[in-house]
């Protein structure tokens, strides 16, 4: 098993985990599952954005052994590193448009309360016009 850390200019990246034949590897999490489905060479770069883990992206051989370059194993990485950008990106969108849509309702809301309001403020100052000249008629009759 080989774990390398990768860097990509200050970036932080998450171990690359290297299994080159999982038949060879002795006590191996999930070697019986490896087994029934014959996979041989196992590769996961973890996919961390600001220092948490976002997910891994997973690469698995079937019947044989894959041997990857150092050159491979920093391009999957680099996919990884880009797959968490994405993901992270698409969450904060989702999230930005749920607080838009949460505004929204509650400008909505005020907008209404606000009439509502208004409404009222009018129908008093009709009724106070209403007293007004009422209590005037009555001041010209004394």
């Amino acid at each position: 098993m080989n774990i390398a850390n990768g860097s990509n200019h200050g970036q932080e990246q998450g171990p690359i985990i290297h299994i080159p034949d999982t038949h060879i590897v002795p006590d191996l999490p999930g070697a019986q599952l490896y087994a029934t489905h014959d996979i041989r060479t196992i590769v996961v770069a973890s996919m961390l954005y600001e220092g948490r883990l976002v997910g891994c992206l997973n690469i698995c051989t079937f019947g044989e052994v894959r041997h990857f370059t150092d050159d491979e194993l920093t391009m999957l990485q680099g996919l990884a590193d880009q797959a968490a950008l994405a993901i992270t990106n698409a969450r904060l969108f989702e999230a930005m448009q749920q607080e838009l849509t949460e505004r929204r309702r509650v400008e909505s809301a005020l907008e209404d309360e606000r009439a509502l309001l208004a409404r009222r403020v009018d129908e008093r100052t009709v009724d106070l016009s209403t007293a007004n000249t009422q209590l005037s008629k009555s001041a010209k009759v004394i």
